[in-house]
């Protein structure tokens, strides 16, 4: 993992010594939910998987934050964000009804890289990279919005009385695309994309070994970044 930091280190310091550079702000629409991953509970594995599949469903939030781009020409692109970000899930009834549901608060770090291309006034673009999210906090409303609970808040290295671990830093991948186009100093930036969790939120002891929640995040994003 450090080499991997290092690496990206100094890609960003190697684009940023001889290339355009852009700093702005993006906000963004997530849909997000959670599912299940590594399940060493063989015996209730099916069960697991239908209950997350009928019974948990996805909710919507927001982010907010930094972006800064290097580029060296209209082809590649480094892009790094910082920002706030809201993701969570619905829990249903067998109606397919919400009954409540929990929203999670992440702060995000992601060194992003862009492959595409455009023109003086233009660019299209591919993006993948990872994603380090550190959670901040957690809370739970019934179905008609209103504050439930914080008893789940993030347990550290504890499990709570449900056998459930919860995880503060998460590591993600992301893939999605990007369009920005030139307006006065700077770029109108789209930029829709999805991530995917690879590292757990939650470990679930089952009493038989037990399985990790991941996140899945869909996220639509539109910001300005000034030109330098």
């Amino acid at each position: 993992m450090k080499k991997v930091f290092l690496t990206l280190a100094i890609a960003s310091i190697a684009f940023g010594s001889f290339a355009q550079t852009q700093l702005g702000l993006k906000l963004g629409y997530n849909s997000s939910k959670i599912t299940t991953a590594f399940i060493t509970d063989n015996d209730n594995k099916d069960m697991i998987q239908d209950v997350y599949k009928d019974f948990i469903g996805s909710t919507t939030g927001f982010n907010i934050g930094l972006v800064y781009t290097s580029t060296t020409d209209k082809v590649f692109s480094f892009q790094q964000e910082l920002s706030f970000s809201q993701r969570g899930f619905e829990i249903l009834d067998a109606d397919k009804k919400s009954v409540g549901n929990t929203r999670m608060n992440y702060i995000d770090i992601k060194p992003l890289f862009n492959f595409g291309g455009g023109a003086d006034n233009w660019r299209a673009y591919a993006q993948v990279g990872p994603s380090v999210n550190i959670w901040m906090s957690k809370a739970s409303y019934d179905e008609d919005g209103t504050f439930e609970d914080k008893s789940d808040e993030w347990q550290n290295a504890t499990a709570d009385e449900d056998g459930e671990n919860d995880i503060r830093v998460e590591l993600g991948f992301v893939a999605g695309i990007g369009f920005k186009y030139k307006v006065g100093p700077g770029w109108l930036l789209f930029n829709p994309r999805y991530e995917w969790g690879l590292t757990p939120t939650t470990i679930v002891d089952t009493g038989s070994k037990g399985y990790a929640i991941v996140n899945r995040t869909l996220s639509i994003n539109a910001g300005y970044l000034y030109e330098f």
